[in-house]
């Protein structure tokens, strides 16, 4: 290979310095430096960044320092509104500093704690970092790690967390998660919620009591004739009784696979607005168990109850009235 052509590969090689090594040396982010190897040395440009440890270096090749693009995710609605395509490039300025990417993927939603108002790019940190650093760019750039713990070592890696040097804020979802459980906005749509539930089961149960005493009421002439056929007041009783068991058991378990059904179905097409934050990202439906055979036995109970009860409020039947009715 020519010498030339190795010489400007190498420039256009970045290596990582720590802050305190690039202070302890007289570097700063662009000067050219010497390093030496085993094998020899070579002249590159230094990049100081506190993403590095102390008394270790890091290289990057393959990227130039200007004139490479960068890979980057766009959503969907910007690609549509500015007519991106996967390949295409587009121009961005960060601070006065112009970086060219190239669109390889769509993404709708990425997870980060900041809001997405309006449009983003997810752009590869380390090309990119390279190319504000050439372009002199001296602020500071966040850097976010997620971590996910075992059930009974989150409070360990937290206090781990917050004792590593670097590390500015440490976000805990189970606080985020309590102070969000007890915002006002959470707690009137909980509360919303619950009077709807309430209400819903209510109007079930009345409607339910008044089916099943219309229904026993109309089928009273057959109960007066078995009670004529020598058949005991408590075993006409105990029949109905069963009847109801049947007929509760088969609503309950029709309704619960029906609102099922219509849950998955129906509730991730419902959206509050046309939005980003409306439905970005996609509702999804989740059943709590312990929830569901609370709510269901709460139905079949009530249900079970609603029909005697309705029953002792109402008028008696008078068998021998319908005995005589039937001649």
């Amino acid at each position: 290979m020519n010498g030339k052509v190795v010489a400007g590969a190498l420039l256009s090689m970045v290596f990582s310095i720590a802050t305190a090594d690039a202070r302890r040396l007289d570097i700063d982010t662009g000067d050219l430096v010497k390093v030496r190897t085993r094998i020899g040395y070579f002249v590159t440009r230094a990049w100081v960044t506190e993403g590095i440890r102390p008394g270790v270096l890091g290289f990057r090749p393959g990227f130039a320092a200007r004139g490479f693009s960068i890979p980057a995710l766009v959503p969907s609605q910007m690609m549509s509104r500015f007519g991106l395509a996967v390949g295409k490039q587009l121009q961005v300025q960060i601070d006065g500093v112009g970086v060219t990417a190239t669109v390889v993927g769509v993404a709708d939603h990425f997870p980060t704690l900041y809001p997405e108002f309006g449009d983003f790019i997810v752009l590869d940190r380390d090309p990119l970092l390279i190319a504000l650093a050439f372009g002199r760019h001296q602020s500071p750039w966040a850097n976010e790690i997620w971590v996910k713990t075992a059930p009974r070592g989150a409070d360990a890696a937290v206090r781990s967390l917050q004792a590593a040097p670097g590390v500015i804020q440490v976000l805990d979802q189970r606080v985020i998660a309590a102070a969000s459980a007890h915002a006002p906005q959470q707690l009137g749509l909980e509360s919303n919620l619950l009077l709807g539930f309430v209400a819903a089961i209510g109007l079930a149960l009345l409607a339910f009591a008044f089916h099943f005493l219309m229904l026993a009421r109309g089928r009273l002439s057959e109960y007066a004739v078995l009670e004529a056929n020598g058949m005991s007041p408590p075993h006409v009783r105990r029949s109905l009784v069963w009847e109801e068991l049947i007929v509760v058991g088969f609503c309950t378990v029709c309704g619960a696979a029906l609102g099922a059904l219509a849950a998955i179905v129906l509730l991730p097409a419902l959206q509050l607005g046309a939005g980003v934050l409306d439905i970005v990202p996609a509702t999804i439906v989740t059943f709590d168990p312990v929830r569901l055979v609370e709510a269901l036995v709460l139905v079949a109970a009530g249900a079970l109850l609603a029909g005697p009860a309705l029953a002792f409020v109402a008028e008696r039947p008078r068998v021998m009235s319908e005995l005589r009715a039937l001649g």
